[in-house]
């Protein structure tokens, strides 16, 4: 969840629940940058020199004229729109839509996808899916999207950072940033990431952006 909404498409329920995923979450960073050792909280002594360290990966690829994009970049899909293609997809009217449906509908709303990229569409599914049936309600499916158009089609802490922000701000609270870090698989605790925040990072703040994740990710030990 956000903690700096700026819109009106913040979304009640579900949102302290984990977002269950079997695969661990790729941090994309350069092999030759993992070879940095850390000390005995899982911090590394080196300070990043440059915030570019951590490999940037292409956004999904999406060519459809209603979406916006906000001041900080954020690229959003109107509410009103997603609510009705999805109940148009939909078919069966069960309130949730399959694989087959989801990876359709995304193609429709200007997703622009590759076979490979289809196949990586069900892990990201299952990273949305809160609920673990496979399937996406509207709520899940929207953040779903949301991710998908400001980040890369893979499963990466971009994508699973644009899940929890569920009121589309472009922040998270530090009870969602201990949970990515979890799933990148870091051994640090929450009480070492808050004071490396403070004292390193300067900053005690309860919203988390993208930059501030980013920087975490260098100093963690993440294998």
């Amino acid at each position: 969840m956000g903690c700096c909404a700026t819109n009106n498409m913040h979304v009640q329920g579900n949102e302290d629940k984990e977002i269950k995923t079997d695969e661990k979450i790729s941090t994309n960073i350069p092999e030759d940058n993992k070879e940095v050792k850390a000390d005995e909280k899982g911090f590394t002594n080196t300070p990043p020199d440059n915030k570019e360290i951590i490999e940037e990966l292409q956004n999904a690829q999406v060519d459809n004229k209603l979406i916006t994009t906000d001041e900080r970049g954020i690229r959003h899909y109107p509410f009103e729109e997603l609510i009705k293609e999805f109940n148009l997809a939909d078919k069966d009217k069960s309130g949730s839509l399959n694989v087959d449906e989801t990876i359709a509908l995304m193609i429709k709303l200007g997703v622009k996808l590759d076979d490979t990229q289809k196949s990586e569409v069900e892990k990201l599914i299952t990273i949305a899916d809160e609920n673990s049936t496979k399937k996406l309600e509207f709520y899940e499916f929207k953040q779903f999207m949301y991710a998908v158009l400001n980040s890369p089609l893979k499963a990466t802490v971009t994508f699973l950072f644009y899940v929890y922000d569920k009121d589309e701000s472009g922040t998270i609270q530090q009870a969602e940033l201990f949970r990515i870090l979890k799933k990148a698989g870091s051994k640090a605790t929450e009480q070492q990431v808050k004071e490396h925040m403070k004292h390193q990072m300067k900053t005690d703040s309860n919203c988390v952006d993208i930059p501030t994740l980013k920087e975490l990710l260098i100093y963690l030990e993440i294998q």
